[in-house]
């Protein structure tokens, strides 16, 4: 299944699994940082590329590939967006 065949609903996000850039890490939480890899043309708050702080718990993997895991989040799971530096 390729990215590019998938049609997004409103308000959903594909992110894979990442650490963070600046190193942040999170205790005690059910947060993990992930980078933005596909989203709805629609969303006006996030891009292709970014790297957020989601709620994995709320998250469905839906594939793996090479040890990539792809999870399908909606935009009110992101907590935070890191910027580069």
């Amino acid at each position: 299944m390729a990215l590019e065949t998938i049609i997004l609903e409103k308000g959903k996000l594909i992110v894979t699994l990442v650490s963070s850039i600046g190193e942040l890490i999170g205790t005690n939480v059910a947060l993990n940082f992930g980078y933005i890899q596909k989203v709805n043309q629609l969303t006006d708050k996030f891009i292709v590329g970014q790297t957020v702080m989601f709620d994995i718990a709320n998250a469905i993997q839906f594939m793996e590939i090479s040890g990539t895991k792809f999870f399908l989040i909606n935009e009110s799971d992101i907590q935070l967006i890191e910027l580069d530096v």
